[in-house]
């Protein structure tokens, strides 16, 4: 069972496999970096390194999030 989204002042120090899944999908679906981080109660240069650590040189597809590259 996936892990549940933390709520604001909830946060923990990294991020859920579940929030990892939530950043590809809406950066897929066209979200902005403040958005998303909007959306997570995260800041938004959270959301802005974890897109640049998912930089999927693993998956071959530059610029995509992968949450299970990310995750590992």
């Amino acid at each position: 069972m996936p892990e549940a989204v933390p709520v604001a002042g909830e946060l923990t120090a990294r991020l859920s496999f579940a929030e990892r899944e939530e950043i590809s999908c809406r950066r897929a679906a066209g979200g902005g970096v403040r958005e998303i981080a909007r959306v997570l109660g995260r800041a938004p240069s959270t959301i802005s390194r974890e897109l640049s650590r998912g930089n999927a040189k693993v998956s071959g597809q530059r610029g995509k999030l992968n949450a299970r590259f990310a995750q590992v």
